[in-house]
C-alpha cells in the first residue's frame, strides 16, 4: 500500500473551503505549499468523475520543470501513472473521463473558452493582475462545473504587490486565504530550516520574507530593470559559471552574448546534495552533445579548488573566475540581461536579489548572501569572460593540466 506524506495544515484548509470560489496559500519558503496544492488536484483528478483542472505558471519551460514534473512524480508515487494518458505536445494528462491542462500563461489565449473545475496558479506574482482576472472567468459558468475554484500560492515578496493586496488584504466573503512558515512543514530538513532562521542575521527583509512568509519591501534591488526573461531557446553558449554548493544549490548556468550589449543566461543545473565526482561530471558527460561543456570555457567559484581540480582533470576547461562582487555587478549593469524561460530559479533570484540594509536602514555596499547562488554563477561566467576581452585580452586565461598563470 503506497504512504502519502502530506502537510495536515494544508490539506485542513482545502478541505474546509471546498465552498469558497478563490483559496491563496501565502508564506515562507518551504511551507510545502505547491506541494500541498498539487496533492489535492491529485486527489480530485483521481476520485471525481468529469473533472477538469488547469495548473498555470507564466512561462512554458518552467511550468514544465515544476508543476507538471512534481506533479507526474505524485502519480507515479501513487501507483496510477501507468494509467494516465500523455500528451507531451499538449501538456494534458488524461486519467479515465477526466483532464488536466497545464497552461503557460504567457499564452492566454489557450484559456478562452475552457471552463474547468479547479485552476491552480503558482508564484502568482509572475503574472500580471489582468490575466489573472481573465482566469476568474474561466471556471464555474456551468452547471457541470458548480463547484469550482481557484487556488493560487505565492511568496509576499512585497505588500505593494498586487498579490497581496487582492489576494491577502481584501476581505472578499467568496474568498479565503492561509499563511504558513517552514515550522507548518514537518517533511522539511534541519539543514534547510536553519537556513531559513539564520536569515535574521544575514538581512531582515529575507527574513520576512523567506522565513516569516511576511511582506517585505521591493527596495534595494540590486538589477532593478535591466532584466527580462526570454522564451528563446538557448543550447549553444559562450561560457559557463558554476557555484558550488552541498548544502546550498549547485548551480551551473549557460551565458551567451546575444546583443551588443546583451548577455543571455540559462539554468543547467540547480540541485542540493550533489557531489562532484560522482553525480556532476557524469551529468556533464551525458550532455556532452547538447551543451558542450568540453568546448568552453567554465569559470566556477574558486572557494573550492579540490572540485575545480576534478573538472581539470576530467578534461575541462576551466577559467580564471573574477570574484569582485561589486566591480561584476556593475560590470553586468551596463548590460541587459536574459533569463531564458526555463531558468525558473534564476528568475526567482533575480526578482528579490538585493543590497543589505543595516539596523538603522540604510542600504551596504553588499548584496544578501543568501538566496544567491545563481546570481554568483551567472557573475562568474560573464564578468570573467566578458570583461577580458573589454580589456583587449585576446583570449581568457585558462587553468589546465594542474598548470598554473
Amino acid at each position: 500500500m503506497t504512504t502519502i506524506e502530506y502537510i495536515p495544515k494544508h490539506w485542513q484548509f482545502l478541505q474546509e473551503n471546498t465552498e469558497r470560489d478563490v483559496l491563496t496559500l501565502y508564506g515562507g519558503s518551504a511551507s510545502g505549499k505547491t506541494h500541498g496544492v498539487l496533492l489535492w488536484f491529485a486527489m480530485r483528478f483521481l476520485t471525481e468523475n468529469h473533472f477538469e483542472g488547469i495548473l498555470c505558471r507564466k512561462y512554458r519551460p518552467t511550468l514544465k520543470l515544476t508543476l507538471l514534473k512534481d506533479l507526474i512524480a505524485i502519480l507515479k508515487n501513487i501507483g496510477v501513472w501507468e494509467s494516465c494518458e500523455y500528451n507531451k505536445s499538449e501538456l494534458t494528462i488524461e486519467y479515465q473521463d477526466n483532464k488536466l491542462y497545464f497552461i503557460p500563461l504567457i499564452e492566454p489565449e489557450r484559456i478562452k473558452g475552457i471552463d474547468v473545475d479547479l485552476i491552480y496558479v503558482d508564484e502568482v506574482t509572475e503574472v500580471e493582475e489582468d490575466i489573472f482576472n481573465q482566469l476568474l472567468l474561466r471556471f464555474g459558468r456551468s452547471k457541470t462545473h458548480k463547484h469550482a475554484q481557484l487556488i493560487a500560492s505565492f511568496n509576499p515578496v512585497s505588500a505593494e504587490h498586487w498579490c497581496y493586496r487582492e489576494l491577502v488584504q481584501a476581505n472578499y466573503p467568496e474568498r479565503a486565504c492561509q499563511h504558513s512558515t517552514h515550522l507548518d512543514n514537518p517533511f522539511l530538513s534541519e539543514q534547510f530550516r536553519q537556513r531559513l532562521i539564520g536569515l535574521k542575521d544575514v538581512d531582515e527583509n529575507f527574513y520576512r520574507v523567506y522565513c516569516l512568509g511576511e511582506p517585505g519591501k521591493a527596495t534595494g534591488l540590486v538589477y532593478p530593470a535591466n532584466w527580462e526573461v526570454t522564451d528563446e531557446k538557448l543550447d549553444d553558449f559562450d561560457c559557463f559559471g558554476i557555484d558550488w554548493g552541498y548544502t546550498h544549490p549547485l548551480v551551473i548556468v549557460g551565458c551567451k552574448q546575444t546583443g551588443e550589449r546583451e548577455l543571455t543566461f540559462r539554468q543547467l543545473y540547480y540541485e542540493s546534495g550533489k557531489l562532484v565526482d560522482a553525480d556532476i561530471i557524469p551529468w556533464m558527460r551525458r550532455l556532452k552533445n547538447t551543451h558542450h561543456f568540453d568546448k568552453h570555457p567554465i569559470y566556477p567559484d574558486t572557494a573550492n579548488p579540490a572540485y575545480n581540480q576534478m573538472l581539470i582533470n576530467a578534461g575541462y576547461r576551466i577559467g580564471k573566475t573574477n570574484k569582485d562582487v561589486i566591480e561584476g555587478i556593475n560590470f553586468l549593469k551596463g548590460y541587459k540581461l536574459r533569463f531564458t524561460s526555463d531558468s525558473p530559479d534564476l528568475i526567482k533570484e533575480i526578482r528579490t536579489y538585493s543590497w543589505r540594509v543595516d539596523k538603522e536602514g540604510n542600504e551596504m555596499d553588499e548584496p544578501v548572501k543568501e538566496f544567491d547562488d545563481g546570481m554568483d554563477a551567472c557573475r562568474y561566467a560573464a564578468v570573467s569572460h566578458f570583461m577580458i576581452k573589454k580589456r583587449r585580452m585576446s583570449k581568457p586565461v585558462f587553468l589546465s593540466g594542474g598548470g598554473h598563470l
